[in-house]
């Protein structure tokens, strides 16, 4: 049933998030999409030097504890960890307003925008408190609770705001505060989430051992400075572009990352459910599930998402024109490859979370080091001479590297073996699905944001009836029925 939640959460997300979307760029244009990126960059840079990798020891330690029904170690690793980070969060906001007047002299882009600093880096606290109680949900395995706070809650708010904000003209600052409240409102919801998962949790001490904290600290540490790499590099190409390209790119990039990204809510749909059952198996010491585990969610995250990929190869150019003639003219070639990327990434599976759930951390962590090191020395070297070509190129080339060698590593540390047979069902069903692709495009039909809506849901029923005749594999049949007992026993309590 947790999948469910997650799929019925992603679908309402690319419902109400990608009109959304476009409707914001028409409003703020290239230019305006670009600084907000920008802010948006510089608050989730500042986010990662300061998150300390907790959420990521909820995540890994959480379900362990589950299992071995040491319910006093959750409650002391939560609520640590949450005051911690709201801690630092607010800390580290109050020196940001300190340093708004030289950071404008720094920075002339922001200089006529100090207010909307102000404003957006509210979200650095209500970031860090959110992303650590979204991580201890996914431990205890309340999805549900999870997907309705950073989902639907979220982006309601968020959607709403922005279409208020904008009619009384706020235009960048109504779609800061639209953010900035609906992080907020999630960030309540979850709370309380966490206030009544722990009311159920049983009173005992058991495993209230002081030894554990440097078991978190060493563990903590490892995520931290993953994270630090990640922070260091994941908005460095959009301020190499605002540096030397323009703000207007910076607004392509950041449509043409989002579009990028929409297949990977299937990968975080599966690892949302899957990361604790793989700390599960670990702890258990299970090679066979663990490998089950890999191949089962390898699959089903390439079979869920390969579909909107071939949508967003073949028809780049008409939803690129959605959110309007810039991005169609500038963003076409990059996003082709960075879906191209992103194939090879969902394709390598849920290898990274392999590596972090089952103890293979810091060795993950000198990969992911050589890693930052390639795409930084390719960002600074080839988004100056190429532009937004030379920060797909850059991500892609990236991405390669860290997917390779992470399975590589799984291979050998844990015996662990990427291909399995059930992969070969995925030619049958893409053959098909770009054979409509391209009966689309020869009918010269005007491809408007419904066309477009049609023909993706047509491909992903193309895709599903072509799976459907070649047969399912034994585990894909053993969901359907786990789903369908799920709902039945769902309508019961109702």
């Amino acid at each position: 049933m947790q999948t469910l939640y997650v799929l019925a959460a992603n679908i309402f997300t690319l419902a109400v998030g990608l009109p959304l979307q476009i409707y914001v760029s028409r409003i703020l244009g290239a230019e305006g999409l670009g600084i907000y990126s920008l802010l948006d960059g510089s608050v989730a840079t500042i986010v990662g030097l300061i998150a300390f990798g907790l959420p990521q020891t909820a995540v890994r330690f959480i379900p362990e504890y589950l299992e071995r029904r040491e319910y006093s170690n959750i409650r002391r690793l939560v609520g640590g960890g949450l005051l911690i980070s709201l801690s630092v969060g607010i800390a580290a906001y109050l020196v940001v307003l300190l340093l708004l007047d030289p950071l404008g002299r720094w920075w002339p882009s922001i200089a006529g925008h100090k207010g909307a600093v102000a404003v957006i880096c509210l979200a650095i606290p209500l970031s860090l408190a959110s992303f650590f109680q979204q991580q201890a949900l996914r431990g205890l395995q309340e999805v549900r609770h999870l997907l309705i706070g950073s989902s639907f809650i979220a982006l309601v708010v968020k959607a709403s705001l922005t279409v208020i904000g904008f009619s009384i003209g706020l235009r960048l600052l109504g779609y800061i505060w639209a953010t900035v409240i609906a992080s907020l409102s999630a960030t309540l919801w979850m709370a309380y989430g966490l206030w009544r998962e722990f009311a159920l949790l049983p009173r005992t001490q058991n495993g209230a051992g002081g030894s554990l904290v440097p078991v978190w600290r060493r563990y903590a540490m490892v995520c931290y400075a993953a994270a630090l790499l990640s922070a260091v590099t994941g908005s460095l190409d959009r301020f190499v572009l605002g540096i030397f390209i323009s703000s207007s790119a910076v607004g392509v990039l950041m449509v043409v990352r989002q579009l990028q990204q929409l297949p990977v809510v299937f990968n975080q749909m599966f690892l949302m459910v899957g990361a604790p059952m793989l700390s599960a198996a670990q702890s258990r010491n299970d090679s066979v599930e663990r490998q089950s585990l890999y191949a089962l969610m390898t699959d089903w995250i390439v079979r869920a998402s390969l579909p909107l990929m071939l949508f967003l190869m073949l028809f780049a150019r008409p939803l690129l024109s959605l959110f309007g003639p810039v991005f169609a003219d500038q963003g076409v070639v990059p996003l082709w490859i960075f879906v191209a990327a992103q194939f090879f990434n969902l394709a390598s599976g849920p290898c990274g979370a392999v590596t972090m759930m089952c103890g293979l951390e810091r060795l993950a962590l000198r990969l992911d080091i050589l890693s930052a090191l390639l795409l930084t020395v390719l960002v600074v070297t080839l988004i100056p001479k190429f532009g937004l070509l030379g920060a797909a190129t850059a991500s892609m080339a990236a991405n390669i590297f860290i997917n390779t060698a992470i399975v590589i590593l799984l291979r050998r540390r844990l015996g662990m073996n990427w291909w399995n047979r059930r992969f070969l069902g995925w030619g049958l069903p893409t053959i098909a699905t770009i054979a409509v692709g391209f009966a689309v495009l020869a009918t010269k039909f005007a491809l408007g944001a419904f066309t477009l809506t049609v023909t993706l849901a047509i491909m992903y029923a193309v895709f599903l009836a072509a799976s459907l005749l070649q047969g399912l594999h034994e585990d894909d049949l053993d969901l359907l029925r786990h789903i369908r007992s799920g709902v039945f026993n769902l309508n019961a309590e109702n």
